[in-house]
Order: C-alpha cells, then sequence, then structure tokens
C-alpha cells in the first residue's frame, strides 16, 4: 500500500465520521422538534484504481470511503396516506363542530327551550276551553302566543347567523391557505437553488412537508413531486402551486335557486388567476364549512320554515272557524303571511284583542269553548307542529351524535397513520446515541490508522539504509 494513499484512506474515513456524528448530533438536537425528519449519512467505498502501471500492486485495494450525501428518512406513501388521513378528518371534525353548535342554538330537552313553550301554548288553549269568557286566561294566552312567535324567530334568527359565520370562517381558511400556497412556491425555489448546487437541503424539505400537511387540513390537496425536488399543488385538477408560481383560492357567495328561496347564497370556493374556476372541495376543514353552510344549515332552516308554516296553518285553519266574544268570524290568530321561522308573529286579528281570540262554536254560543279545545289538541296531533318540532330536534341530535362519532373514529385512524409515519421519521435518542458511539469509534479508528501510516512514512524517510551504518 502507497503511504499517501493510505494517508488519503485515513483522512476520507475522518471525515466520513466526522460527516455521521455531525449529523447524529442535528438529529439528537431536533429529537423533540415538530416535522422533523432524522437524517443519514449515506457513505460508498472509494473505486479503486484498476489500471495497471509500473508502481502499482497487482492486488487491487481500496481509495477509502466518500460521503455521497445526507439522506432524509422519508416515506412518501406514509406521507400522502396522512395527508389523506388529515384532510378527511379535518372535514369531519369542522363539521361535527358546526353540526354541535346548531344543537346548542336548540337547548332541547331544557326549561325554557321552544319544546317547553309550545307545550305551554296549546295548554293555554285548553284552559282557555274551561273559562272561554274570562280575559285574564285570554290576555294569557296571548302572552304565551307571542313568546312562542318570538322565540321561533330568535331561533331562526340564530341559525342564519350561524350561516354568516360560516362565510366569515371561509375567509380565514383561505387566506391560510393561500399563505401556505406561496411559502410552498418560495420553499420550491430555495429547494431547487440548494439541489442544483449540490447541496442536502433536508430542512427546507422539512418545513414544505409540515406546510404541505396543514394544507390537508385545510384542503383536499394533490401533491405532485418533481426530479428536481420541486412540488406542484392541485385542487380538484387546478393548480395551486406550479414550480415557484403560486395562484390564490377564494370563497364567495353565488345565487342559487334553491337556497334562494331560503334567503340564502351558496357559499362557493374558486381558483384566481388568468381565470377564475370554481372548484369542489371534497375534504379539509374548508370542506365542512361548505357543507355545514350549504346543506345542514340549510336543512335546519327549512325545518323550522316547514314546522312554522305547519303552525300557522293548521292554527289558524280552526281559528278562522270560530267565534270571538264579539260574534266575529274569520279572524287569523297568526299572521297568514308569516309562513317562515323568521317572520312568525301573531295576526293583527287578535294582537292586543285577547277578547278576539276565536274559541268559540259560532253554532254554540259565544260562551263556548270548543274551538279552543280543538286547537288545544293540535299538540297531540299526528303530524301536527308539536310532532314536527321534536322530530326536527331529534334529527339534529342524531345528527350532530353520527358527525361526532365519525370524527372520534376518523381521529383515531388519522392517529395511527401519524403514528406509523413517526415511526418511520422520528428521531429514536437510544438509536441515535448508539449510531454516535459508533461514529466515534470509527473516528478514533481512521486517526489510529493516519498515526500508523504517519509512523510508517517517518521509517521510510528517515531510516531506510541506515541499518549497520
Amino acid at each position: 500500500m502507497s503511504g499517501f494513499l493510505g494517508l488519503h484512506m485515513a483522512v476520507s474515513g475522518l471525515m466520513a465520521q466526522r460527516a455521521r456524528i455531525e449529523t447524529i448530533g442535528h438529529n439528537l438536537t431536533n429529537s423533540a422538534t415538530p416535522g422533523y425528519s432524522r437524517q443519514r449519512v449515506e457513505l460508498q467505498a472509494i473505486r479503486a484504481d484498476v489500471n495497471p502501471g509500473v508502481l502499482t500492486y497487482r492486488t487491487v485495494r481500496g481509495g477509502g470511503v466518500e460521503v455521497l450525501g445526507v439522506e432524509r428518512i422519508t416515506d412518501g406513501v406514509l406521507d400522502q396516506q396522512v395527508r389523506q388521513e388529515t384532510s378527511l378528518d379535518g372535514f369531519l371534525r369542522r363539521r361535527a363542530d358546526e353540526l354541535g353548535r346548531i344543537e346548542n342554538l336548540i337547548p332541547e330537552p331544557s326549561g325554557g327551550g321552544l319544546s317547553e313553550i309550545l307545550d305551554d301554548f296549546f295548554n293555554g288553549f285548553d284552559e282557555l276551553a274551561t273559562a272561554p269568557q274570562d280575559l285574564g286566561v285570554r290576555t294569557g294566552q296571548l302572552d304565551r302566543a307571542e313568546l312562542l312567535a318570538s322565540t321561533v324567530r330568535q331561533q331562526a334568527d340564530s341559525v342564519s347567523d350561524l350561516r354568516r359565520d360560516q362565510f366569515e370562517r371561509s375567509q380565514v381558511v383561505t387566506e391560510r391557505i393561500n399563505e401556505l400556497t406561496a411559502n410552498v412556491a418560495q420553499m420550491n425555489q430555495s429547494i431547487v437553488t440548494a439541489a442544483a448546487a449540490g447541496q442536502a437541503p433536508n430542512d427546507l424539505l422539512d418545513q414544505r412537508d409540515a406546510a404541505l400537511d396543514e394544507l390537508a387540513s385545510l384542503v383536499d390537496i394533490q401533491v405532485q413531486h418533481h426530479d428536481n425536488m420541486s412540488v406542484d399543488i392541485n385542487l380538484d385538477g387546478h393548480a395551486l402551486v406550479r414550480n415557484t408560481r403560486s395562484r390564490a383560492v377564494a370563497a364567495i357567495e353565488v345565487a342559487d335557486a334553491t337556497l334562494g328561496a331560503l334567503g340564502l347564497a351558496r357559499l362557493e370556493v374558486q381558483v384566481q388567476g388568468t381565470t377564475t374556476s370554481a372548484v369542489s372541495v371534497a375534504g379539509g376543514e374548508l370542506a365542512g364549512i361548505l357543507a355545514v353552510a350549504n346543506v345542514d344549515i340549510p336543512e335546519a332552516i327549512l325545518e323550522l320554515d316547514t314546522f312554522t308554516a305547519a303552525l300557522v296553518g293548521q292554527v289558524n285553519a280552526l281559528h278562522e272557524g270560530g267565534a270571538a266574544l264579539d260574534g266575529s268570524t274569520g279572524l287569523s290568530f297568526f299572521d297568514p303571511t308569516g309562513l317562515t321561522a323568521r317572520t312568525l308573529a301573531v295576526s293583527a286579528d287578535v294582537a292586543g284583542q285577547p277578547d278576539m281570540i276565536a274559541a268559540a262554536d259560532p253554532l254554540a254560543g259565544l260562551l263556548d269553548g270548543s274551538v279552543s279545545l280543538d286547537l288545544a289538541e293540535l299538540t297531540d296531533q299526528v303530524g301536527g307542529p308539536t310532532e314536527m318540532y321534536h322530530n326536527f330536534v331529534a334529527g339534529v341530535g342524531s345528527g350532530t351524535a353520527s358527525a361526532r362519532t365519525q370524527a372520534n373514529v376518523q381521529g383515531a385512524l388519522l392517529f395511527e397513520a401519524q403514528q406509523l409515519q413517526g415511526s418511520q421519521r422520528g428521531v429514536n435518542i437510544d438509536e441515535e446515541m448508539a449510531d454516535l458511539i459508533s461514529a466515534q469509534h470509527a473516528y478514533e479508528a481512521a486517526a489510529r490508522v493516519f498515526t500508523a501510516v504517519d509512523e510508517m512514512l517517518d521509517t521510510l524517510i528517515n531510516r531506510t539504509g541506515r541499518i549497520g551504518r
């Protein structure tokens, strides 16, 4: 072995083991850093010179070791699986949270809830049937009716306010999406530049992956990797990021015939650019907002409106056939034009006029209470207002419970996927310490080789030919 080749081999070993020690130290110091992927130094034996020459040995020897690079330990398949699970989790959790807010707006069963107020309203007609001439009882019934109408309106307004909250929340989410896509485009530039210069931009890759994971929690992105280490991001086939350029998304309200009948507009997501395109969002928090804004809240408003229309229609149908204390007939109890939950009101025919409540059958005398009794029995009628409202409350409760169950199940699936990813990417301190000791010993051994070769050269240069003198 040439002495100078031996020195080169020893130096290559020292450099390689130093790289290992530095990389292991980087892993250990980032063992608790969120999103960090452990790194490993890739080593390769240096190919020996196999060309024969006058001064070469007949036996080919190695040329030492070289560092090929610092590998980032990741699994693209696992990363994609985690993003898919994250996107579905974001959708289900946001929808469950918002359905829970709808449920909170309908505090049933509880004291003072609409169900109790509705029961009191119909029980008031039962009381009026026993004393149709009592103005105090009649005044109390009008008070119950006013309370019922104002509670229904308040409940409808609260649900409508929640719909406006969805629009505002969508603005926050889309703004964050735009920030993240712009950051990914910038990181693409830095990563491509570093890779082209022969550097290993592993920490930048970790930061970009963290941005992609957060994006996946907000919207269902599709990520495409390129050989130059850049990534493209698509949403429903539309580009959000191409190399170093990004496009913004916006959530806007557009006219919709079906929702327009409820006084609502449809919340839509568009990709901005030279052309603006509406996109379908199937996952992430943004999809949950869209589902609640365009489906769940409109359904709740429609159910409340259907209940209100039934209440007005059925009460007025009986009341208009009865007679007030002065013999008047054809009087509406509720405003016949207020057929939605937000417009329910006591009719001007009876408002402030308790004597105009039509409790009597016109043929049975003005002190009769049979019509009032018929009105009281609406509370037990199949398909009546009470049953409709109870079905609405039960539907909201069961829908919310189902959404929460789905969100919890998906949360468990996401946790499992993240644990599997963590076992692949995460830093194991015990394993790193074992590698550190190995690298340290290898460094010491390479240093000992260097010393041995140095002693050989000293003997060759300073002592050769001196034997026997």
